[in-house]
């Protein structure tokens, strides 16, 4: 688990050594999040979302995304939605970048809002997908 995440460790690990394979260096961003042009994007602070804990990242999806950061590409905002009862956001796609954000330290993640019916079915539909 990295120093500035305080959830349990049961996602890949983004090292020190694959953020400076990449040119980065942990917690160094100087913006606020990383370049996304979507002009419907919310940006949301990464501590405030509740995020998967039970799927592994893929390195390589992961070293893509460092290096897009690095390279100021444009990245689509992640997946969310918003849960009225615990005013809690949830994510529902972009592990991958929100674990990269947080490696980095961009205090905020572009964010496309879905609503809960959207979460409900897209959830669904995941599961029946698994093995």
């Amino acid at each position: 688990m990295d120093s500035t995440s305080n959830r349990p460790p049961t996602l890949f690990t983004i090292s020190d050594e694959l953020l400076a394979e990449c040119g980065l260096v942990r917690g160094a961003a100087r913006t606020t999040s990383y370049h996304c042009t979507d002009p419907a994007a919310l940006y949301l602070p990464l501590r405030n979302m509740i995020v998967p804990q039970s799927r592994k990242l893929s390195e390589s999806v992961v070293k893509r995304i460092l290096l897009g950061f690095r390279d100021g590409d444009d990245i689509p905002p992640v997946e969310a939605f918003y849960e009225t009862r615990t005013s809690e956001f949830h994510l529902l796609d972009g592990v991958h970048r929100w674990r990269a954000s947080l490696a980095f330290g961009f205090p905020q993640i572009p964010c496309d809002l879905k609503t809960r019916d959207f979460a409900e079915v897209a959830r669904g539909y995941r599961m029946q997908q698994r093995p």
